[in-house]
């Protein structure tokens, strides 16, 4: 045949499709000369071929026309089928460049091995893992590439009959780890490779997990670090979801682990934290961190205070993915800063207080503070008269107490055992049959007694009772009352000597008003003399309480105190002393100045650091009234002036400026230099002064001292004795003050 075709159905149908045409027309033809005869019998030759020719011709175009459509129909879906390939080959083509990309970017070095142990593809990451040269590769022997790669092994035999076990078992999956001699560790995995059913080579694939291990070797030693910490240490998302909590959060919370992880962090924000203060914690968190004092709730519903530091976990594009917290419990620290306020309180009322019923009343007032008192009352005992006396009596039922004869009672009982006592009423019914006491008032549900003692004398009992609660008092307040009664006592014993010496006072008053005009120098020296004491009283007497506040607390507790803390009190103890010999040290100097015996020893000083310690002394005094002191001096500034003279100027100064201020306002320490001169201000803004008194504040023949706005006491002998000091330096001290607005006093000494 002229025409070939490739397919053998398209050759088969197209020879049927010739012969059906032969026999198809040759029936035609047939017919048409048969159907000629029969309508025109009498038809020419000529007429007949012109017939047969035209219907030919039209039968031909028919026959044409089916046989174009066909083709056409046919080249139609020739033309779509390269068509299709073309789009198939070019997709499998993009197919094989994606899978080379994704080969080539994955992170995992890949190597895929025909069965017969040719290599049919592998990835940049293959051979930079295992460091393959290229010329290996390209021999596409596997077995090349097995005894190049089995050098590198800590351990190739184990490597070795693993891969063959592999091989020998097509259709088996494998992991595990391979160690390198270099200390890198691979993790190697391998499956089967299949097309179909069949298995037609092996897939390896190989990834450097050594960092991953180092970093959850790291990731382990944290959690057991802060897991085995005191702190408390929680975890949570961006929702405030716990995801973590140590076992100190788990100690100190109440709670299990299981019970917390999952829940939200309000499960024990305490309602004693404001609202707002909780709203800030998050945001700051994720800026720069929070730091900061708020109350928690136990499982068990208590509440405790603690110190909160926040801060955001990060990831590499610094994104926090979680929020952390370590805190503290500081209910300790909160109870030592509370009893050592009440401490410092009852230390103010003292000063600023003229009577014992005042004294008592705002001791009464201060503790309150600590727990409910709604029975409260002092009693002294007078050891030359045996009298029992009751200064200070508030009582739900009971009415105020006549001084009286000692009796057969609790406060007797406590006064005669020089012990602090708990009595219910069941102790109470106990001692009573034991003859200790007899009903004296109505037996409350519980009735606490403290000694008073100085100097280990008992001078009276402190007593706190309740008629309805027995558990109102335990331990706790008693042990807490204990070392307030050791200030209460301090603070009556003073108060009696300073009414003894009252008397003296009365009393030497009047022998002088005897004396002669011609006794007046004397006179004028026992003033001298009397701001010398004053001076002692005002700068000496705080320390001295505070030091034996502490060796108070030193005995009575040595043995409950570790080595740390006791360090840490002797540090306290050496400090407190170390200043007190500093303020001795001056007070010479200033008696050598009425003898003209002062010896002025300047040199350079820099003048913020000086500042800076003394500011350093007043900040409990300071913080009292929530007054902040600053220190807005240069750290350039250099004056040459005698250090002692220099820190008592500025002590003085320092303590006016809190004495006369109000609570929650400022004080600025400022220096400037002018003329060769360095002038230092010390503002407040506190009660200020009318002008005439501002003029007299440096006359020592006019009394000065006026109360302070917590009605502090004191001598007025203080600026004199700075205005002495800066004269000694050749300089000048001035004051610019405006009622109701506050004071700046100003002195100017030689820079050189």
């Amino acid at each position: 045949m002229f025409l070939e075709f490739p397919n053998k159905n398209s050759k088969r149908y197209i020879t049927l499709l010739i012969v059906l045409s032969f026999f198809f027309m040759f029936i035609v033809m047939f017919l048409m000369q048969e159907i000629k005869h029969l309508i025109i019998p009498n038809m020419t030759i000529w007429e007949s071929h012109w017939i047969t020719i035209f219907f030919n011709a039209f039968l031909a175009v028919i026959i044409a026309w089916f046989i174009l459509k066909y083709l056409s129909k046919y080249h139609s879906n020739i033309n779509k089928e390269i068509e299709l390939k073309g789009k198939l080959e070019k997709e499998l083509g993009e197919t094989i460049s994606i899978l080379d990309a994704a080969l080539d970017s994955t992170v995992d070095g890949i190597l895929i091995v025909d069965k017969e142990g040719k290599v049919a593809r592998s990835n940049k990451k293959f051979l930079e893992i295992w460091k393959i040269p290229l010329a290996i590769l390209e021999t596409k022997e596997d077995a090349s590439l097995l005894k190049y790669a089995v050098d590198q092994v800590e351990n190739p035999e184990l490597f070795l009959s693993r891969v063959q076990e592999l091989y020998s078992n097509p259709f088996e999956e494998s992991y595990d780890e391979v160690l390198l001699k270099d200390g890198r560790i691979l993790e190697r995995y391998s499956k089967p490779q299949f097309v179909g059913n069949d298995v037609i080579g092996r897939v390896w694939s190989f990834r450097d997990v050594t960092e991953k291990r180092r970093a959850e070797e790291k990731i382990k030693l944290f959690e057991h670090l802060v897991a085995s910490v005191n702190e408390i240490v929680n975890i949570s998302d961006l929702n405030d979801v716990i995801i973590y909590v140590n076992r100190a959060f788990c100690n100190i919370y109440g709670y299990k682990e299981e019970e917390i992880i999952g829940k939200h962090s309000s499960i024990f924000w305490s309602v004693n934290t404001p609202r707002d203060m909780l709203q800030q914690i998050r945001p700051a968190t994720l800026q720069n961190g929070w730091s900061g004092e708020l109350y928690n709730k136990r499982k068990d519903g208590t509440e405790f205070p603690i110190h909160l530091s926040t801060s955001a976990i990060r990831d590499y594009n610094n994104n926090p993915i979680a929020l952390v917290g370590v805190a503290r419990d500081i209910s300790e620290r909160k109870r030592a800063e509370t009893i050592r306020n009440v401490l410092y309180k009852i230390s103010q009322a003292v000063q600023s207080t003229e009577s014992l019923k005042e004294l008592f009343t705002r001791i009464h007032e201060i503790i309150k503070e600590l727990m409910p008192l709604n029975n409260f009352y002092l009693a002294l005992n007078d050891e030359q008269t045996g009298i029992t006396s009751y200064p200070y009596f508030i009582d739900e039922t009971d009415h105020q107490m006549e001084p009286q004869k000692p009796a057969i009672g609790c406060t007797e009982y406590v006064l005669r055992k020089g012990e602090a006592a708990i009595i219910d009423k069941e102790r109470f019914i106990e001692l009573a049959a034991a003859g200790e006491m007899d009903l004296h008032g109505i037996p409350a549900a519980v009735w606490l007694g403290i000694p008073l003692k100085v100097f280990n004398n008992t001078i009276g009992v402190m007593v706190v009772q309740d008629y309805d609660d027995p558990t109102a008092y335990g331990d706790t307040e008693k042990e807490i009352l204990t070392i307030v009664s050791e200030q209460i006592a301090a603070a009556i014993y003073k108060k009696r000597t300073e009414y003894q010496l009252m008397a003296y006072t009365v009393e030497l008053q009047t022998v002088n008003e005897l004396l002669s005009e011609s006794e007046r120098n004397l006179r004028e020296l026992n003033v001298s003399k009397d701001k010398f004491f004053s001076i002692i009283s005002h700068d000496l007497k705080g320390p001295y309480q505070g030091l034996l506040s502490i060796l108070d607390l030193l005995i009575r507790e040595y043995d409950n105190l570790d080595d740390e803390e006791k360090k840490d009190i002797f540090i306290k103890i050496r400090n407190s002393s170390q200043r007190t010999y500093n303020l001795l040290d001056n007070l010479l100097q200033w008696s050598r100045i009425q003898t003209g015996k002062v010896k002025f020893s300047p040199e350079n000083l820099n003048l913020f650091k000086v500042v800076s310690g003394i500011i350093d002394l007043f900040c409990d005094s300071a913080n009292v009234k929530r007054i902040s002191i600053m220190n807005m001096i240069d750290e350039n500034i250099f004056l040459y002036a005698d250090p002692n003279m220099i820190n008592l100027i500025m002590r003085n100064l320092l303590s006016n400026a809190i004495k006369f201020s109000h609570p929650n306002k400022e004080i600025l320490v400022s220096a400037v230099e002018n003329n060769g001169y360095v002038e230092v201000s010390v503002k407040d803004f506190g009660v200020g002064m009318e002008l005439e008194r501002a003029r007299n504040l440096f006359r020592i023949d006019i009394q000065n001292s006026t109360m302070g706005t917590a009605r502090e006491t004191g001598t007025g002998l203080g600026l004199l004795l700075c205005k002495e000091m800066v004269n000694l330096h050749m300089g000048t001290i001035w004051s610019v003050s405006e009622e109701g607005k506050g004071s700046t006093f100003t002195f100017s000494i030689p820079k050189v």
